[in-house]
């Protein structure tokens, strides 16, 4: 898979878990380049993602989630606590941020576990250093997929 098309026709033939997909994107990161596949679409089962492997005003490559959707019935349930459980296993790099933050429960969920706002010019976006974003007690990734 080297371009865009074909990651959106592996996507419809195969219908990859949230994970497939994200594992995807990581390896062709890693083969192809940042330049390459800088940021990347994925769905499945009532999630939306867009992941970015950089942001600005942060140096370098960190794993950005730019976009978060879930189905409604799907929110509240300990999911985004998962995701970030299994970003932080699985990132190569080690920042997290998290990019424009319109949802107010979000924002105090980012300032109650510590992170810090990427910049005075983006104060509706957070990032953290894996090493200090904490283990959350919930169910594995896989299991809310």
């Amino acid at each position: 898979m080297k371009n865009r098309i074909d990651w959106k026709i592996w996507q419809l033939r195969k219908a990859p878990t949230l994970i497939e997909q994200i594992e995807m994107w990581l390896d062709l990161v890693d083969k192809y380049g940042v330049e390459e596949w800088a940021s990347c679409d994925m769905e499945a089962n009532g999630w939306k993602l867009l992941l970015r492997c950089r942001t600005n005003d942060i140096i370098g490559n960190c794993m950005v989630i730019a976009t978060i959707r879930l189905d409604e019935e799907l929110q509240h349930q300990g999911r985004l606590k998962s995701l970030l459980n299994y970003l932080s296993d699985v990132t190569p790099w080690s920042t997290i941020a998290i990019e424009q933050i319109e949802n107010k429960d979000l924002i105090v969920f980012c300032e109650k576990y510590n992170f810090k706002q990427i910049s005075t010019k983006f104060s509706d976006s957070f990032r953290i250093e894996k090493d200090k974003l904490i283990r959350f007690d919930v169910d594995e990734f896989k299991v809310y997929l």
